[in-house]
C-alpha cells in the first residue's frame, strides 16, 4: 500500500520503527517527543551488538558507562562498567567541572571509546549522543540494552565502582 503525505516544506516528517508500541511504524511530525529524540540519537550514533561489546571488553579497548539510576543497579551491570546516571553524565564527562569523573573525563583526551548501556537502549543512545556532542571520539550504545546482553548469554556482575554522584568541592 502506498502512503501519500501532503507536507508543508518547513515540517519534518519521520516514519520509523518503534520500540515502545505495538505499531510497526510511528508517524512523528514533532521532533520534541522522547521517542523522536531517541530516534535522532539512534540515527546519529552507532549501536553495538552484545558480541561486539564483549570482544572490546576482553581487549580492554573501551569504557562501558552504565547510565541507569542507582536503584536500577541491584540486578548487576556489565562487567567493568562504571555507573554514571544519565542525568549527570555531562558533568561527569567535563574535565572543567570540579566534580568530574576522572576516568570518563580523561577518555576524551586519550581518545578511548565509550559504550553506554541501559535497559532499552533509549537513555544509552541519548547519553552516547551527548558524549559525541562533547567531542568524545568513539561513542556507541548497546543495541537491545542489558536484556539483549543477558539473552545472548553474557553475565552481569555486581557494580565494581561507586555510583558516580556530583560532589561539590
Amino acid at each position: 500500500m502506498m502512503l501519500k503525505f501532503d507536507i508543508q516544506p518547513s515540517r519534518k516528517i519521520f516514519l520509523f520503527p518503534v520500540l515502545f508500541t505495538n505499531e510497526s511504524y510511528y508517524l512523528c511530525d514533532d521532533m520534541s517527543t522522547m521517542k523522536s529524540l531517541i530516534y535522532e540519537a539512534h540515527e546519529a550514533i552507532h549501536g553495538m551488538m552484545p558480541n561486539e561489546l564483549h570482544h572490546l571488553i576482553r581487549c580492554n579497548a573501551i569504557i562501558v558507562v552504565d547510565v541507569r539510576e542507582a536503584d536500577e543497579l541491584s540486578h548487576g551491570s556489565i562487567p567493568g562498567a562504571i555507573a554514571i546516571p544519565r542525568g549527570i553524565l555531562e558533568m561527569a564527562a567535563d574535565l572543567k567541572f570540579r566534580g568530574h569523573h576522572k576516568l570518563l573525563a580523561s577518555a576524551r583526551q586519550m581518545k578511548i571509546g565509550c559504550i553506554c548501556d541501559c535497559p532499552s537502549a533509549g537513555r544509552s543512545s541519548l547519553a552516547a549522543l551527548a558524549l559525541k556532542e562533547m567531542e568524545f571520539v568513539d561513542v556507541s550504545y548497546l543495541k537491545g540494552g542489558i536484556p539483549l546482553w543477558v539473552a545472548d548469554g553474557y553475565n552481569l556482575n555486581k557494580i565494581q565502582t561507586d555510583i558516580f554522584s556530583v560532589k561539590r568541592r
